[in-house]
């Protein structure tokens, strides 16, 4: 994904450059680093497409970096402020941005037990279609089925 990145620089494809380095956090988030460095990492990723002008990419970056923040303890913000963002982008008909702090507002959820809410949020509307890539949409279905489970015991 960096050689991805780098490509994309050399080649002056921006938008494709920071997708990889947006796919590039998501992964190392997933596959359990350390959430101080996942922070570092999506926070050194935002200054980057400020710079290069990829503002929307930013936004995504936003969402993930408030949730390990929060995650961390180190915001201690509302969850309010990401419905909020969901509510804008939705506003804005910014679907994948919309599905997306939808997502991190369930694995939130998940993370801190609060199931009655979580499975409260599930009845939004079906995130997939919005989602980019196989593996968003399977996240997505894991962490349903993870918070119908736990309602069903």
């Amino acid at each position: 994904l960096l050689e991805g990145y780098q490509i994309g620089l050399k080649t002056g494809d921006m938008e494709s450059a920071c997708r990889n380095l947006t796919a590039r956090a998501s992964f190392l988030y997933m596959a359990g680093r350390p959430l101080d460095s996942v922070e570092h990492e999506y926070q050194a990723q935002s200054d980057v497409m400020v710079l290069l002008n990829q503002l929307s990419l930013e936004q995504i970056i936003a969402i993930h970096l408030r949730l390990v923040k929060i995650l961390r303890g180190v915001d201690t913000g509302d969850r309010k402020d990401l419905e909020s963002l969901e509510k804008h982008f939705l506003e804005d008909r910014m679907e994948l941005h919309w599905a997306t702090a939808i997502m991190v507002q369930l694995e939130l959820l998940v993370f801190l037990s609060d199931w009655d809410t979580a499975k409260k949020r599930l009845g939004t509307a079906d995130l997939r279609p919005a989602l980019q890539g196989l593996f968003a949409s399977v996240r997505v279905t894991f962490i349903e089925a993870l918070i119908l489970l736990k309602q069903a015991q």
